[in-house]
């Protein structure tokens, strides 16, 4: 079977050129693996900003991409699919991959052709393992369907594509004998963060890792998994117009809603620098407690996050206390960046049972909300813990809200490792205890500028023996990550502390 293989650079940044575990560049073994495929014919590499090095392939270059672009391009590549000449296979991949594995992709072209197939992908393997395989016949009809979708470009955009109209194609799966899902690995060299964490497996395994062979290793050496944090929680306001009943603020913080102590906006911008620094990329959350419309500068602080090319923004609120213009003045600036998301915490239908929860506000936090879903379209979200009280009325509020055109979110309830009185509706929890996904990847910074071990600490001093990390105003963060591992360690280990032992927050993840 005649084939082509298309390497996709569209989404992959300088890391992919930069050398691997001591070794060729995550590029140039991406590139290597697609060489062994049988019948190949030749290889085309899409690009945008990046310019690949020179070697033995066809370039299409654009200066942006969408979905029905991809699919233009990957048509193009194929040519008519009637003609005597036409590939039987188009294989797809990126080329920030470093265990893209070319044994594999051949086992997955020989399933390809055996069962007839239209579309073959992997599931069940980490992200970068593996290749998409498509018939060229379809590609017709995946163009219209992308056209009518507007689906955003990513890297799952084919399996997308070919799920909004999954019973007109025939999809086969080829799948993994180790669930990997839950380990959330990726092996792609687009962050510094999934660089570092594929290069240390890589490390671990004594060089070489294939499709086959992580599924042991990665169980085994789950300590890869933290390497740069990813999210970012930061306290911005000391005070708040709400004391809520299920959030754990109004115990040690004192009287919240008489509060007006915050963050300057000049310490913020120093540590937006550390952070960017650090991390490379980062999603940044204001505020880990308290409210961040009571800020005197919130705009200032928006800036700091979203000047800063690799960061991202989520401002949770309850949508009450925002001075006129402040939202509008933000939106102006950043709304067309696509980095900023907004969360406005609601819980419930209906005045009465808002107050009940949350106190007074109803009416400006529902209007603040409908506000933000105009000038933030897809990007504003509203949010309900899913607890006893108002488990009936749940599926009300997201049907409401939908109709409005805002996402929206229902969020785990938390009782804080026992802190709070135990109101879940439903026990979510993995059958078995995984390391916590917070102690790989969350940054939690207090008003002072205290690193908490994670957000269950709540603040400096609540729990005497879960001292602070350091303070990022006066310590690296090289250094206060670092102090963090031991907990990691602890949880690979699965020596739990006893406020793990009481959390069961350790599945979730942030963005």
């Amino acid at each position: 079977m005649k084939t082509v293989a298309v390497l996709d650079l569209v989404p992959a940044t300088g890391l992919a050129f930069e050398p691997f575990a001591g070794g060729l560049s995550a590029f140039e073994r991406s590139l290597a693996a697609l060489r062994s495929l049988p019948g190949l014919e030749r290889v085309v590499v899409l690009a945008a900003g990046l310019e690949p090095p020179p070697g033995d392939y066809e370039l299409v270059r654009r200066a942006s991409w969408d979905v029905p672009a991809l699919i233009e391009a990957l048509a193009a590549v194929a040519g008519d699919p009637k003609a005597a000449d036409a590939p039987g296979l188009l294989v797809h991949a990126f080329g920030d991959q470093p265990f893209l594995d070319g044994a594999f992709a051949a086992s997955m072209a020989a399933s390809f052709e055996r069962w007839k197939a239209e579309f073959l992908f992997a599931d069940g393997w980490p992200e970068g393992f593996a290749a998409e395989f498509v018939k060229p016949r379809i590609l017709m009809a995946l163009s219209a369907i992308a056209a009518r979708e507007k689906l955003p470009f990513s890297r799952d955009a084919l399996f997308l594509t070919v799920q909004k109209d999954i019973n007109s194609f025939d999809v086969e799966t080829e799948i993994s004998r180790v669930d990997l899902r839950p380990w959330r690995f990726r092996a792609v060299c687009d962050t510094r963060r999934d660089f570092e964490a594929s290069a240390r497996l890589a490390a671990a395994a004594g060089g070489r890792v294939t499709a086959e062979s992580v599924q042991d290793l990665l169980p085994r050496h789950e300590e890869v998994l933290r390497n740069r944090p990813a999210f970012v929680h930061v306290q911005v306001s000391g005070g708040c117009p709400q004391a809520c009943a299920y959030c754990p603020y109004p115990g040690f913080g004192g009287d919240v809603t008489a509060r007006r102590d915050f963050m300057e906006a000049g310490r913020f911008d120093t540590l937006m620098d550390k952070v960017a620094s650090f991390s490379g990329d980062a999603v940044v959350d204001l505020s880990l407690w308290g409210e961040p419309a009571l800020h005197p500068a919130f705009g200032a602080l928006a800036d700091s996050v979203l000047s800063r090319k690799g960061l991202s923004l989520i401002v949770e609120t309850a949508g009450v206390g925002w001075q006129a213009g402040v939202v509008e003045g933000i939106a102006e600036r950043w709304a067309a960046s696509g980095r900023l998301d907004w969360i406005v915490s609601l819980d419930e239908t209906g005045r009465g049972e808002y107050e009940a929860l949350r106190g007074p506000g109803f009416e400006e936090a529902v209007a603040f909300a409908e506000r933000l879903g105009i000038l933030f379209p897809g990007h504003a979200h509203v949010q309900a813990v899913r607890m006893l009280s108002n488990e009936r009325r749940l599926e009300v509020f997201w049907r409401g809200w939908k109709e409005k055109g805002l996402d929206v979110i229902v969020q785990k309830y938390d009782d804080f490792a026992g802190r709070l009185p135990d109101l879940t509706v439903s026990d979510l929890s993995p059958l078995g205890r995984l390391p916590c996904r917070h102690l790989a990847r969350d940054l939690v910074i207090a008003l002072d500028g205290s690193v908490l071990m994670c957000r269950e600490v709540l603040g400096p001093g609540v729990y005497p023996d879960q001292a602070p990390l350091g303070n990022v105003f006066e310590d690296s963060l090289e250094s206060i990550w670092a102090s963090g591992e031991s907990a990691w360690l602890a949880h690979v280990q699965r020596k739990l502390p006893a406020i793990c032992e009481r959390c069961d927050e350790y599945h979730t993840w942030n963005a």
